[in-house]
């Protein structure tokens, strides 16, 4: 399951505008999973650069069609995570994402047993 999930109307826009947080966010990590010393984490290595950071499943910037598509495809116990502040995100960006997922994708999943 993804880290991140950002619903917006149009990922191409919100990408460039989000994943620099997405990136943050997992390199950080990976470094601090290897300051602990064992064990593994989903950040076992850094991400080289944002493209990386766009090609992995973690981090999902997704219309809301594609949310629900998603949603459905995780299943009746499936869940949807998010983290609308990663990285330091704008709280304005985060927020539209957090109500487009209400006004649009919500009430799909309700309509089929899944919200």
């Amino acid at each position: 399951q993804p880290v991140f999930l950002h619903v917006t109307g149009d990922p191409e826009r919100d990408w460039p505008i989000v994943g620099p947080h997405a990136l943050y966010t997992a390199r950080s990590y990976a470094e601090w999973s290897t300051e602990r010393d064992g064990g593994t984490t989903l950040f076992n290595r850094a991400l080289a650069d944002l493209d990386e950071a766009r090609r992995n499943p973690m981090f999902q910037v997704v219309t809301p069609a594609q949310c629900v598509d998603f949603a459905r495809s995780l299943g009746p116990d499936g869940e949807l995570v998010f983290t609308p502040l990663i990285g330091g995100l704008d709280p304005g960006i985060a927020w539209r994402s957090l109500r487009l997922f209400e006004r649009e994708v919500l009430p799909r999943l309700r309509a089929d047993g899944l919200g």
